[in-house]
């Protein structure tokens, strides 16, 4: 599929970016260089050209050459495209260009997961470290940095299938300058990511102090402000609260009871690490089990850190309290044999109305209005909707930034009077009108063919837990993704579900039999699943169909009606047959249903997934992000919900329209009349007197027409539809099935993980594919394969164990080889020579020999260990000798030569590895957050260093450290705290002490003298003696705060006195010196903050559009000023504004819009209202 442009030209963007940050000393002069990037076992290198700071990119793209120019100091990106004489501009650091871009994901990845030294290498020339980021115990990636600049120039991430980027070829010489200038003949043309922007919400109105309501409701808080709710403690209170920043946020959420907070059900602080993030908690929830044990009439919400919206609702099935805050859809299931009032009250945060759209369904009936509305704050509308119409879908959309709603909807008993009905306004859509009631059935009847009470629903959530699971999308990896999705779904499924959790691939590499139920099927439990679900980490194979079929069994699905929720990133990996499983489980059940959500998986694979769904009637979801898979599962669980709906006791006779006759594997329609009860199918079968026989089928719950696919094999064959209920074939019709020609062509020989290449003919249908296996195995299993839809020749890897195999063409749908061809795999050999020894940590060559085929490498391990196992590698592509590093502990190691491909050893060589000595020499004392010299005799190899700790600290652990790189003496910065600590040296490798000297640390003072008192927002100085640390600094701040917090401050670097600002508030306020290592209090003093005050004396009104003068008296401190505004504005909105640094008056336009206004002396210092007084805007 042909990829929308403006989405490659992020990518490519990426590779500036690259370059934008590599170490300063390549920008030395003019150079050129490529940057290639392997993906797929595929390698693509595109041309770039760098010249005094500015820096070009040429690639083609869809058949377009593309320039791409980067000027850093101006923050431009230009994207030319020449053929057409045309280009884009866009920021350097546009978040566009930042989205796809891998090394950003290593700073960000290293920042949040741990990391590791792994050894050095050089790339063209640059000696780097290499560093490994991984997370509960898997390796995500791999960087190289140089020493300069510790910015990654190649990184490797260990996804599925592998992707790497790095630099190559560096060529320092003069690039032509006109490379870099746009040709006068070109036009500019608006870059199709570059729509209007969203406010950001760092500037949208939020609550900072403490507010109090009653629910539904929502705000925006900031941190340190909270929400304190009344809610009723009859009913269920849900409380949500989403991160609005891309940095984290904080929130606690504390349930009270007639004043007294319900300690035993209190929330802990909860982190919200990214944007759109989120944290949901229920109460009242359990009454009926627990009485009022744990009954809360109010919720208070607390947002310590960040930005967040929070949103406290009162949901229910008769009477629903609800709050929308905008650019989201509130989606509600109703009853549809009672009618629905809906009352909506606007709340708009931003603004005076809020808009969107109602919709309301009938999905049985196929009939729905669409309602447009707009409200304004507080005012109240309603809808009402008769029983007669059945709808059991509610909907009301808010777009983003069109303001926010409190929603009250109730479902009576009894009818809805006709006096409440509301009316669209005029101009808008009327509703369409519903369809005739459809003639009744003959004798329906539920499933067991009688009335009986409601069962609860019965569930098994399967988790995808493979390796493959570590693969990123924009940036995150896809477990991270589905562990928050996971979390809000399980808080949302209902109480009397029956529930369990199923796992795979998340014990063991490469074992087919890592399944685990990690909650056994029982009444759903949200807190404990949702603890099992954030503890899993990724490492395996993808044995679904077998977690299936267990989940299956767990579910007594040959007794009681059942579902599956598999989600799942990939195909099949264990050698069995997903399709067949699922028609046998299907067939064997009373009314089970597999419901996949493919998550991240290509339109070949999609094809090839969801025959667990179609083969049992139940949904199959493709998602591509966290919102597409939050959207697949609420969906999925939704039909879940739904009760099974009845079946047609006496369905009489069924017609099959259909061509009459396909070629084999070919997908085609069959048109149905007939009852369309519940499981009710249409299949293709055989033409013979065993009815119960098919080869693939589709459930009249589809539609009409349907789609099946025809046999492997020519012949007559037989359509029939067949009714679930009675087990009757009620209706057929004859179909021929004709030939289709394939073929494929592959060399007679290869040697074992070479690379090969297979032409083949074909009908090529969806997903069909070429692969290689061993002869005799059945169609499914196979080696590696190519799908069909990448055209002729398709490229296949050789097995990693030599031996007879064949080349095969196979049809997806029904898994069936069309076309073979023998293949003969050889052995290969391979050797290495290493030196003899070698010293701990030190770099040493190999000599090698051997196939090198992609991924091979050099390795060194420990006698004994298995081929996977290793210290550090090094690629054969680089060439003989390769650089290893020797581990960090002497000993008996062996150097070896591994096939990546089955990850099998092909050579070994014996070398010893010897241990190495260092000495340190420090002083006896420094003061606390002094800088010291230390002198130190070691090895020096690359990423040693010096660092302080205490001496029961590990090896890994310091305060501050050097490398010793950077020669001897090295320098190091005390402790902040007093105490007895020591220097050591560290090796790098393996984290290792070399050699160790006490060091004490001794206190330090300091002394702060501001004056008594000074007024709200002036400036005033203080007198200060102390250490004079590098980033030690005076500030002012309020009696309890912390250290870390403050008002404002100034650095001592400054000297003394320095200069401060009072803080906006009067009162009580302390002057201290902070010394910044260890943000520690050295001394404090007290000062008194005064109030000032202020006057405006605008005219009584003005007109509207014209200025008008103000006179004022206030402090006219830097940046005070006049404003104009509405009554309820917060101190920071306004009309326009005129600074009190112009003096008195001061001049102001009144607003365009008539009304009643205030003019504001604003106190710049805090935003602060100190002065205001009415004015009347006329036409």
């Amino acid at each position: 599929m042909k990829r929308v442009w403006c989405t490659e030209c992020l990518s490519l963007l990426f590779y500036t970016l690259v370059l934008f940050a590599l170490a300063p000393s390549l920008w030395a002069g003019d150079f050129s260089a490529d940057v290639v990037e392997t993906h797929g076992g595929k390698v693509e290198t595109y041309k770039i050209q760098v010249s005094q700071g500015r820096y070009l990119l040429q690639k083609r793209e869809d058949g377009k050459q593309l320039h791409i120019i980067v000027d850093p100091a101006a923050n431009l990106t230009r994207i030319v495209i020449p053929a057409e004489k045309t280009y884009y501009e866009l920021p350097a650091d546009n978040l566009f260009s930042l989205i796809n871009n891998p090394f950003q994901a290593a700073r960000v990845s290293a920042s949040r997961y741990e990391t590791r030294a792994v050894g050095r290498e050089t790339l063209q020339g640059f000696d780097c470290s290499k560093t490994q980021i991984h997370s509960a115990g898997q390796d995500l990636m791999t960087l190289w940095t140089s020493d300069e600049s510790l910015v990654p120039l190649k990184l490797s991430l260990n996804s599925d299938p592998p992707r790497q980027v790095e630099l190559a070829n560096l060529k320092p010489g003069v690039v032509n300058a006109a490379l870099f200038q746009i040709p006068g003949d070109f036009k500019k043309k608006p870059h199709p990511t570059q729509k209007k922007r969203a406010p950001d919400p760092a500037t949208l109105s939020a609550v900072t102090g403490s507010v109090s309501g009653e629910a539904p409701w929502g705000r925006r808080v900031r941190a340190g402000g909270e929400l304190r709710v009344k809610v009723d403690k009859m009913r269920i209170t849900r409380v949500r609260v989403i991160n609005l920043l891309k940095s984290e946020s904080e929130t606690t959420v504390l349930p009270f009871h007639q004043g007294k907070q319900r300690e035993n059900i209190g929330v802990t602080l909860q982190k919200l690490e990214y944007k759109g993030s989120s944290f949901n908690r229920e109460f009242n929830k359990d009454r009926g089990l627990f009485g009022n044990t744990f009954q809360v009439d109010e919720v208070v919400v607390k947002i310590s850190k960040g930005l967040a919206h929070v949103v406290v609702d009162q949901p229910g099935k008769k009477v629903r309290d609800l709050y929308n805050r905008g650019g989201v859809t509130t989606w509600e299931r109703l009853s549809p044999e009672r009618g629905t009032r809906l009352t909506m009250i606007g709340d708009n945060l931003d603004g005076d109305t809020t808009s969107g759209k109602i919709l309301v369904r009938n999905d049985k009936a196929k009939t729905r209005e669409n309602l447009p509305f707009e409200v304004k704050n507080g005012e109240t509308k309603v809808w009402t909707f008769d029983a007669e119409k059945g709808y059991d879908v509610l909907q009301i959309t808010v777009p983003s930034g069109q303001g926010s709603l409190r929603i009250h909807i109730e479902q009576p008993a009894a009818a809805i009077p006709e006096a409440k009905r509301v009316q669209p306004p005029s101009g808008q859509a009327q509703p369409v009108k519903a369809k005739p009631k459809p003639k009744p059935k003959p004798v329906v009847k539920s499933l067991s063919g009688q009335s009986q009470s409601v069962v609860p629903a019965r569930m098994v959530l399967v988790l995808d837990a493979s390796g493959s699971m570590w693969g990123q999308i924009k940036g995150k990896a896809k477990i991270t993704i589905a562990k928050a999705v996971m979390a809000d779904l399980i808080s949302e499924l209902p109480t009397d579900f029956h529930t369990g959790l199923m796992v795979y691939g998340h014990r063991r590499k490469g074992d087919c039999e890592d399944i685990e139920m990690l909650m056994p099927v029982g009444p759903h439990n949200a807190v404990t699943m949702n603890a099992k679900v954030q503890g899993i980490s990724p490492k395996g194979k993808t044995p679904l169909s077998e977690s299936v079929r267990q989940a299956a069994k767990a579910l007594r699905y040959t007794e009681e009606r059942a579902s599956v929720v598999l989600v799942s990133d990939g195909l099949e990996t264990c050698h069995a047959d997903p399709c067949a499983l699922a028609a046998e489980l299907a067939m064997s059940g009373v009314d089970f249903t597999v419901h996949v959500i493919g998550f991240d998986i290509s339109q070949e694979e999609q094809t090839r997934l969801r025959c667990m769904a179609d083969r049992t009637g139940g949904l199959f979801l493709a998602a591509s992000d966290a919102q597409t898979l939050r959207g697949a599962l609420f969906k999925t669980l939704d039909e879940v919900r739904e009760p099974p709906p009845p079946v047609v006791e006496d369905p009489g006779k069924a017609q099959l329209t259909g061509p009459a006759s396909v070629p084999v594997g070919a997908a085609f329609q069959v048109g149905w009349e007939g009852p369309g009860s519940h499981n009710d199918y249409v299949a293709i079968a055989k033409k013979e007197p065993k009815d119960s026989a098919f080869i693939d089928y589709a459930y009249t719950s589809r539609g009409n027409p349907l789609e099946l696919v025809a046999p492997g094999k020519v012949g007559e064959y037989e359509l029939r539809y067949l009714h679930a209920h009675s087990s009757r074939i009620i209706g057929r019709r004859v179909i021929q099935v004709t030939p289709v020609q394939a073929e494929v062509k592959a060399p007679p020989s290869a040697n074992v993980a070479s690379e090969i290449e297979v032409a083949w003919s074909g009908p090529a249908y969806r997903s069909d594919y070429i692969t290689i296996a061993k002869v005799g195995d059945v169609a499914g299993r196979y080696d590696n394969y190519a799908y069909t839809s990448k055209g002729t020749p398709a490229k296949l890897w050789a097995p990693a164990e030599p031996g007879q195999y064949e080349v095969r063409y196979i049809l997806s749908r029904g898994t069936q080889v069309l076309a073979r061809a023998p293949l003969t795999v050889k052995s290969v050999t391979a050797q290495v020579q290493p030196p003899a020894t070698a010293n701990a940590a030190a770099r040493f060559e190999v000599t090698w020999q051997g196939p090198d085929n992609q991924g091979d490498y050099i390795t060194i391990a420990k006698v004994g260990d298995v081929v996977g196992r290793y210290d550090n590698y090094a690629y054969t592509r680089k060439g003989s000798p390769a650089t290893l590093i020797a581990p960090s502990e002497p000993g008996d190691y062996e150097v070896r030569y591994i096939q990546a491909r089955g990850a099998k050893m092909l050579a070994s060589a014996p070398i010893t590895i010897q241990a190495v000595s260092a000495q340190v020499q420090s002083p006896a004392t420094a003061n606390a957050a002094a800088r010291f010299e230390v002198v130190w005799q070691g090895p020096d190899n690359q990423g040693d260093y010096i660092t302080i700790a205490t001496p029961q600290d590990s090896a890994g652990r310091y305060d501050n450290y050097a490398y010793t790189r950077k020669g001897s003496p090295a320098t190091l910065t005390a402790p902040s705290e007093p105490g007895d600590f020591e220097v050591r040296y560290i090796q790098a490798k393996g984290t290792k002490m070399l050699a160790s000297a006490p060091i004490t640390i001794q206190a330090v003072s300091a002394q702060v003298k501001p004056p008594a008192s000074a007024d709200v927002g002036a400036g005033f100085e203080v007198v200060w003696s102390g250490p004079d640390n590098q980033g030690d600094y005076i500030t002012v701040a309020p009696p309890g705060d912390v250290p870390g917090r403050y008002d404002n401050y100034a650095y001592t670097r400054k000297g003394t006195p320095v200069k401060l600002l009072a803080p906006s508030e009067p009162g009580q306020y302390e002057v201290r010196y902070i010394q910044a290592k260890g943000t520690k209090l050295l001394a404090k003093a007290s000062i008194s903050v005064n109030a000032v005050s202020a006057e405006v004396v605008p005219p009584v009104s003005a007109k509207a559009g014209e200025y008008f003068q103000v006179v004022w008296q206030g402090p006219a401190y830097q940046s005070d000023y006049i404003t104009v505004a509405l009554p309820g504005d917060s101190p920071s909105r306004y009309d326009n504004y005129a600074y009190t640094h112009r003096g008195s008056p001061a001049r102001l336009k009144a607003p365009a819009k008539p009304g009643e206004y205030e003019v504001r002396y604003i106190m710049a210092s805090g935003t602060k209202i100190l002065a205001k007084r009415a004015l009347k805007v006329t036409r």
